[in-house]
């Protein structure tokens, strides 16, 4: 096999971009049973829901839409995470979300993702660790 540092570069930036679908995490873990998490969001009215220390990440998500779907009828999910930590932050005019080993770098990242399309971003309640 040929490692080719060019292709794990490109991998990387794809994978901090968040490209190709909802941000995933599965970090090293000492827990011996992985826990799913998930967040989802409304982009027309910005409710959330989330659900988190669930045994797959196919509950996680159901759990996360069906309590978002209390608000709002259009629903997706934006990040999911194995073993991590995921938050979600809102202003206005837009959202960010991340994951990260950690809660604090976990909602450090969404604030600065948001950041980059709306103004006064927070995070408020959209924030958890599973599994960690």
């Amino acid at each position: 096999m040929v490692i080719r540092p060019i292709g794990i570069v490109v991998s990387l930036l794809l994978l901090l971009a968040g490209c190709g679908g909802p941000s995933s995490l599965d970090p090293i873990s000492n827990s011996k049973t992985p826990k799913y998490g998930a967040i989802a969001i409304s982009k027309r009215t910005l409710q959330s829901g989330m659900s988190w220390n669930d045994s797959s990440r196919e509950e996680a998500e159901t759990k996360a839409l069906r309590a978002c779907g209390q608000y709002s009828n259009d629903c997706r999910i934006i990040v999911f995470v194995r073993n991590g930590c995921a938050a979600l932050a809102i202003g206005q005019g837009g959202w960010g979300s991340a994951w990260a080993p950690s809660l604090d770098v976990a909602e450090a990242k969404a604030t600065s993702f948001c950041r980059q399309n709306a103004k006064a971003c927070k995070v408020d309640t959209a924030k958890f660790c599973s599994g960690t």
